[in-house]
């Protein structure tokens, strides 16, 4: 389908995705056990019910009490309007690398103006396919239309499939054919107060066609200016201005449990799903990151927070959900967990790389992820020496945790004097020393000819030391010091 009127003015194309369950997929999108019967409630009555439950003989309007009577097993949950916001808040952000003019219609619907990509996608299907593959993957159930205006697409998802305007791709959507077919639609689900549709239906009133039908100063006078309002909006005569979200700058997600998690295990199936909707939004903006932060709360309002970091950045979601599984594994929950947030660090920018057109099959894999493996595993220290900006040996290196280096390559270069040793006592041991010959250990040593001088700190306490090796008569190679303003030698290090 072909959706410009001219070459630099594409046309309006609306799509509608209306979310029917919403207070249900909004409050068991987290829950590993979606499938058992489960019905939400409001003011005692059922509100909505899944495919289990409708299987049990439950419907919409039925009694509480008489839906417990029909099925024992059914999980009953009391409707959060809350939290079906955060669910179309979240989904809004989900849908922005479709079109960045994305609308949240408050009651249970997202509006987007796709007329200007469908160039992008390369036509209409390609679009439509990515858009219910995205709200597949998300767990919702979800109803599609188009519309030359957000109204009439938001209508007509209330249209059988096959009714609903520009089914056909061939076929040309414009605002006639898109009116000819929301001409049907029942006044009772029109999105408008229950007061002014009671009023339009005591005269007879059944259909929106028939209330296009009518003189507008005629229905002016009878239902007030706003209902006029609102159908020059659905026909396209008067615009309708609506607030597209803006991206997010950093991800910052949270899932509530409809029932608490009792056990480790059953966090891993909303932890994975949060891990998903954070990879979708690095691969978006083309990022990396090198640490992630989830924090669950229990049923007491305590919060636990488990660190995850990598040695370097990284977007692989199997290895993040590895890591997070070992130290979840590790970790004890103090109550059930009601709540789990995951949120990131600073973004990195991806760095494009290249890759040999025949791999090295004796090639070993990168030394960071076993550093990443080793790191999770409870009880192990891992450090690395790390050279420092200063000229006394003692402070030449500090020892850091492998996954807080920030360079490329954590392993540091070889020190310019090549016969100092690697194991430096932590304070400096005191010489024996008698007719000018050391003793260590009760025995002579053997000093080698080369010898090293170093003169630094006179701005704090003044270091002047002569630096020499020698040899023990167990083989054993000492680095050795003579301090010129204690007069006295030292065992500073061990080959």
């Amino acid at each position: 389908m072909d959706s410009t009127n001219s070459p630099t003015a594409p046309a309006l194309l609306w799509l509608a995705i209306r979310l029917p369950e919403l207070p249900l997929d909004a409050l068991l999108r987290a829950d590993p056990d979606s499938g058992a019967p489960c019905a939400i409630s409001q003011r005692h009555q059922v509100l909505l019910a899944n495919a289990a439950a409708q299987a049990a003989g439950i419907h919409a309007g039925m009694k509480v009490t008489t839906a417990q009577a029909l099925c024992d097993e059914l999980r009953l949950l009391e409707r959060v309007p809350e939290r079906e916001q955060q669910a179309l808040a979240a989904l809004a952000q989900r849908l922005l690398h479709l079109t960045p003019q994305v609308c949240v219609w408050p009651e249970d619907a997202l509006l987007l103006e796709i007329g200007g990509c469908l160039k992008l996608f390369r036509g209409l299907p390609t679009l439509l396919a990515h858009a219910r593959a995205d709200l597949a993957a998300a767990g919702y159930v979800f109803e599609l239309a188009l519309g030359h205006t957000p109204l009439a697409a938001l209508h007509a998802t209330f249209l059988p499939v096959n009714e609903r305007p520009n089914h056909d791709p061939e076929q040309p959507l414009d605002a006639h054919h898109c009116l000819a077919a929301l001409a049907s639609l029942p006044l009772s689900q029109l999105r408008r107060p229950a007061r002014e549709i009671e009023k339009l239906q005591a005269p007879g009133f059944r259909t929106l066609g028939e209330l296009l039908a009518l003189p507008r100063s005629a229905l002016g006078k009878r239902t007030g200016k706003a209902l006029l309002l609102w159908l020059e909006q659905l026909t396209g005569e008067r615009p309708h201005p609506l607030e597209p979200v803006t991206p997010l700058a950093r991800f910052c997600q949270q899932l509530e449990f409809a029932e608490p998690l009792h056990s480790v295990d059953a966090l891993l199936f909303p932890m994975q799903r949060l891990l998903g909707d954070l990879m979708r939004f690095l691969q978006r903006r083309q990022c990396e990151v090198r640490a992630l932060r989830w924090q669950l709360t229990d049923i007491n309002g305590h919060q636990q927070t488990l660190i995850i970091r990598r040695s370097k950045t990284d977007n692989d979601r199997h290895t993040w959900l590895l890591l997070t599984r070992r130290q979840l594994e590790q970790a004890r929950l103090t109550a059930p967990a009601l709540q789990l947030r995951l949120d990131c660090a600073r973004l990195v920018p991806l760095e494009a790389g290249s890759d040999t057109l025949f791999p090295d099959p004796d090639a070993r894999p990168d030394h960071r992820e076993l550093l990443d493996k080793l790191a999770s595993l409870p009880g192990l220290r891992l450090s690395m020496p790390q050279p420092q900006d200063n000229s006394l040996p003692e402070q030449q290196q500090q020892d850091m945790h492998p996954q807080q280096l920030k360079k490329a390559n954590p392993f540091p270069d070889a020190p310019a004097f090549q016969e100092r040793p690697l194991w430096l006592l932590e304070t400096p041991q005191p010489l024996r020393e008698k007719d000018g010959v050391l003793f260590l250990q009760q025995q002579a040593l053997d000093m080698f000819y080369r010898e090293e001088r170093i003169s630094s700190h006179w701005w704090d306490h003044k270091q002047l030391r002569r630096y020499r090796v020698a040899r023990h008569p167990s083989g054993l190679c000492c680095w050795i010091y003579r301090d010129e303003t204690q007069k006295r030698w030292f065992l500073h290090g061990l080959f």
